[in-house]
């Protein structure tokens, strides 16, 4: 009876060692690492903006291109996870405005309008068949310069810029090993900027971003 109930108890304990030893090697060649309750990396892509003017006569002309670079940590609870990140951001865009000349004769003038940015995303999200990730939060953005090509005297642009802007973020994420892929819409809840003071044209525009950003997670 004893070798029974101890040749019984190795099959068991044999058992449970090989579908364990089963389970981590089919998660490792999967994601190449072991589940972790916080999660840190390196990232960074590229922004596509569009500015929303606030002058009713300017006109938002096509997408420009920002980079956008920084780090993420992902907080997990199972299927759940929250993700604050710090990202140094590129933003701005094209506007064509009227402006009268020193002759008098209205002209359309082409202006840029370039944006730095420390942005501060607090997103939270699920999972959905473990990797892919689906968030959406708010963003707490600080400008640190800004300029605009024409009709900026004395770099009033970067003067005007509001010193905090609030905005939300909602997207999807990819995950493979230890690669992140994510696309981001970014809107705004408040406005970027005031009246340049010489002129008064207005700067509390609005951006519309999308976000494509490449993810390494480093542990």
């Amino acid at each position: 009876m004893l070798k029974k109930t101890v040749l019984l108890s190795f099959i068991f304990i044999s058992a449970i060692h090989c579908l364990q030893a089963q389970r981590y090697s089919r998660y490792s060649r999967e994601y190449d690492v072991e589940p972790q309750f916080i999660e840190f990396g390196l990232k960074a892509g590229f922004n596509f903006n569009l500015l929303a003017p606030a002058e009713d006569t300017w006109e938002s002309r096509n997408r420009r291109m920002g980079i956008a670079t920084g780090v993420f940590a992902q907080i997990n609870f199972e299927d759940f996870f929250i993700q604050p990140e710090l990202l140094l951001s590129q933003k701005g865009g094209k506007l064509r405005a009227p402006v009268i000349g020193e002759d008098g004769i209205e002209r359309f003038e082409d202006l840029r309008r370039s944006i730095s940015m420390v942005d501060i995303p607090v997103l939270a999200g699920i999972r959905l068949l473990r990797v892919i990730r689906l968030k959406a939060g708010p963003s707490f953005s600080f400008p640190s310069g800004g300029r605009q090509n024409k009709l900026d005297d004395n770099n009033e642009y970067a003067n005007s810029l509001r010193s905090f802007a609030i905005t939300y973020q909602a997207g999807i994420g990819v995950d493979v090993r230890h690669t992140r892929i994510d696309f981001r819409y970014i809107g705004n809840f408040t406005k970027i900027g005031r009246s340049l003071p010489s002129s008064g044209i207005r700067t509390d525009d609005r951006i519309d971003t999308f976000q494509i950003t490449f993810g390494y997670q480093l542990f």
